[in-house]
Protein backbone atom coordinates (compact mmCIF):
# COMPACT_ATOMS: atom_id res chain seq x y z
CA UNK A 1 0.00 0.00 0.00
CA UNK A 2 2.89 2.39 0.81
CA UNK A 3 4.39 1.79 -2.62
CA UNK A 4 1.05 2.56 -4.28
CA UNK A 5 0.73 5.82 -2.32
CA UNK A 6 4.27 6.85 -3.26
CA UNK A 7 3.56 6.21 -6.94
CA UNK A 8 0.25 8.07 -6.72
CA UNK A 9 1.97 11.04 -5.07
CA UNK A 10 4.64 11.09 -7.80
CA UNK A 11 1.96 11.14 -10.53
CA UNK A 12 0.11 13.96 -8.78
CA UNK A 13 3.30 16.01 -8.49
CA UNK A 14 4.19 15.39 -12.14
CA UNK A 15 0.65 16.29 -13.21
CA UNK A 16 0.82 19.57 -11.25
CA UNK A 17 4.12 20.49 -12.88
CA UNK A 18 2.88 20.00 -16.45
CA UNK A 19 1.64 23.36 -17.81
CA UNK A 20 -1.96 23.52 -18.92
CA UNK A 21 -2.75 23.80 -22.62
CA UNK A 22 -2.23 27.37 -23.81
CA UNK A 23 0.04 28.06 -20.86
CA UNK A 24 3.43 27.84 -22.56
CA UNK A 25 5.67 30.37 -24.26
CA UNK A 26 5.30 28.61 -27.62
CA UNK A 27 1.50 28.76 -27.37
CA UNK A 28 1.67 32.42 -26.36
CA UNK A 29 3.97 33.26 -29.30
CA UNK A 30 1.70 31.40 -31.72
CA UNK A 31 -1.36 33.29 -30.45
CA UNK A 32 0.42 36.65 -30.53
CA UNK A 33 1.65 36.09 -34.10
CA UNK A 34 -1.85 35.16 -35.25
CA UNK A 35 -3.67 38.04 -33.59
CA UNK A 36 -4.45 41.23 -35.46
CA UNK A 37 -3.10 43.74 -32.95
CA UNK A 38 -3.17 47.52 -33.01
CA UNK A 39 0.47 48.55 -32.90
CA UNK A 40 1.53 51.68 -31.06
CA UNK A 41 4.73 53.46 -32.04
CA UNK A 42 6.56 51.24 -29.50
CA UNK A 43 4.71 48.02 -30.35
CA UNK A 44 2.15 45.98 -28.44
CA UNK A 45 2.32 44.61 -24.88
CA UNK A 46 0.92 41.30 -23.65
CA UNK A 47 0.74 39.43 -20.36
CA UNK A 48 -1.46 36.49 -21.42
CA UNK A 49 -1.82 34.98 -17.92
CA UNK A 50 -3.74 38.06 -16.72
CA UNK A 51 -5.30 39.09 -20.04
CA UNK A 52 -3.22 42.24 -20.67
CA UNK A 53 -3.21 43.13 -24.36
CA UNK A 54 -2.52 46.80 -25.16
CA UNK A 55 -0.73 48.99 -27.74
CA UNK A 56 2.46 50.68 -26.50
CA UNK A 57 3.34 54.29 -27.14
CA UNK A 58 6.74 55.81 -26.48
CA UNK A 59 7.21 58.17 -23.56
CA UNK A 60 7.54 61.82 -24.51
CA UNK A 61 7.97 64.68 -22.07
CA UNK A 62 4.80 66.42 -23.25
CA UNK A 63 2.72 63.35 -24.11
CA UNK A 64 3.17 60.91 -21.23
CA UNK A 65 -0.13 61.70 -19.52
CA UNK A 66 -2.00 61.87 -22.82
CA UNK A 67 -0.94 58.31 -23.64
CA UNK A 68 -1.93 56.96 -20.23
CA UNK A 69 -5.26 58.83 -20.28
CA UNK A 70 -6.20 57.52 -23.73
CA UNK A 71 -8.19 54.30 -23.82
CA UNK A 72 -6.44 51.20 -25.14
CA UNK A 73 -2.90 52.55 -24.84
CA UNK A 74 -0.03 52.21 -22.39
CA UNK A 75 3.06 54.38 -22.14
CA UNK A 76 6.48 52.81 -22.66
CA UNK A 77 9.78 54.28 -21.54
CA UNK A 78 12.69 52.08 -22.58
CA UNK A 79 15.01 53.41 -19.85
CA UNK A 80 14.11 55.82 -17.09
CA UNK A 81 17.03 58.23 -16.74
CA UNK A 82 19.55 55.43 -17.25
CA UNK A 83 17.87 52.82 -15.04
CA UNK A 84 14.98 50.41 -15.48
CA UNK A 85 12.38 51.23 -18.13
CA UNK A 86 8.64 51.08 -17.50
CA UNK A 87 5.23 50.39 -18.97
CA UNK A 88 2.27 52.08 -17.27
CA UNK A 89 -1.46 52.58 -17.63
CA UNK A 90 -4.46 53.44 -15.47
CA UNK A 91 -5.94 50.70 -13.31
CA UNK A 92 -9.49 51.73 -14.22
CA UNK A 93 -8.73 51.06 -17.90
CA UNK A 94 -8.05 47.39 -17.21
CA UNK A 95 -4.41 47.57 -16.16
CA UNK A 96 -5.45 46.59 -12.63
CA UNK A 97 -5.27 43.02 -13.99
CA UNK A 98 -1.51 43.09 -13.38
CA UNK A 99 -2.33 42.82 -9.67
CA UNK A 100 -3.22 39.16 -10.35
CA UNK A 101 0.14 38.34 -11.97
CA UNK A 102 2.59 35.94 -10.36
CA UNK A 103 6.37 35.84 -10.27
CA UNK A 104 7.48 33.74 -13.23
CA UNK A 105 4.67 34.83 -15.57
CA UNK A 106 5.61 35.87 -19.10
CA UNK A 107 5.17 39.19 -20.85
CA UNK A 108 5.76 39.96 -24.51
CA UNK A 109 6.54 43.08 -26.48
CA UNK A 110 5.64 42.71 -30.12
CA UNK A 111 7.01 45.09 -32.73
CA UNK A 112 6.79 44.97 -36.51
CA UNK A 113 10.00 42.89 -36.61
CA UNK A 114 10.03 40.69 -33.52
CA UNK A 115 8.45 39.42 -30.34
CA UNK A 116 10.59 39.79 -27.21
CA UNK A 117 9.91 37.49 -24.27
CA UNK A 118 10.18 38.66 -20.66
CA UNK A 119 9.68 36.91 -17.35
CA UNK A 120 8.45 38.49 -14.11
CA UNK A 121 11.24 38.37 -11.53
CA UNK A 122 9.74 40.48 -8.74
CA UNK A 123 6.46 42.00 -7.61
CA UNK A 124 6.61 45.08 -5.40
CA UNK A 125 4.52 47.95 -4.13
CA UNK A 126 5.63 51.54 -4.15
CA UNK A 127 4.87 55.10 -5.06
CA UNK A 128 4.83 57.29 -8.14
CA UNK A 129 6.89 60.31 -7.17
CA UNK A 130 7.26 63.50 -9.17
CA UNK A 131 10.66 62.68 -10.68
CA UNK A 132 11.05 58.96 -10.06
CA UNK A 133 9.19 55.77 -9.22
CA UNK A 134 10.19 53.86 -6.09
CA UNK A 135 9.41 50.65 -4.26
CA UNK A 136 8.60 50.87 -0.56
CA UNK A 137 12.06 49.37 -0.09
CA UNK A 138 13.50 52.60 -1.57
CA UNK A 139 14.62 51.07 -4.86
CA UNK A 140 14.26 53.82 -7.48
CA UNK A 141 13.75 52.95 -11.14
CA UNK A 142 16.60 55.29 -12.07
CA UNK A 143 18.91 53.03 -10.00
CA UNK A 144 17.53 49.58 -10.92
CA UNK A 145 19.71 47.69 -13.37
CA UNK A 146 18.67 44.12 -12.50
CA UNK A 147 15.39 44.33 -14.49
CA UNK A 148 14.69 45.43 -18.06
CA UNK A 149 11.42 47.14 -17.23
CA UNK A 150 8.79 47.67 -14.59
CA UNK A 151 5.11 47.38 -15.43
CA UNK A 152 3.00 49.41 -13.02
CA UNK A 153 -0.46 50.73 -12.27
CA UNK A 154 -2.00 52.81 -9.52
CA UNK A 155 -3.68 51.47 -6.40
CA UNK A 156 -5.31 54.75 -5.36
CA UNK A 157 -7.28 57.53 -7.03
CA UNK A 158 -4.42 60.01 -6.47
CA UNK A 159 -2.04 58.00 -8.67
CA UNK A 160 0.64 57.73 -5.99
CA UNK A 161 0.41 54.20 -4.53
CA UNK A 162 1.34 51.60 -7.17
CA UNK A 163 1.71 47.88 -7.88
CA UNK A 164 4.92 47.05 -9.76
CA UNK A 165 5.95 43.98 -11.76
CA UNK A 166 9.61 43.74 -12.71
CA UNK A 167 10.55 41.86 -15.88
CA UNK A 168 13.80 40.58 -17.32
CA UNK A 169 14.24 39.48 -20.92
CA UNK A 170 14.22 35.72 -21.26
CA UNK A 171 17.17 34.36 -23.20
CA UNK A 172 16.12 32.26 -26.14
Amino acid sequence: MKKFLKILCMFIIIFLLIPASGDTVSDDIYNIKHTAAVMGNAGHFYIPSVDIDVPLYKYTVDGHQKVVDAENSAVYCESFNGGCGYIADHAFQGFDKIKNAKIGCYAYIRTENEIKIYQCVEIAYGRNEIYDIATYGEQYLTKIYWADFCCYTCNDKNGVEITMLFFREKNS
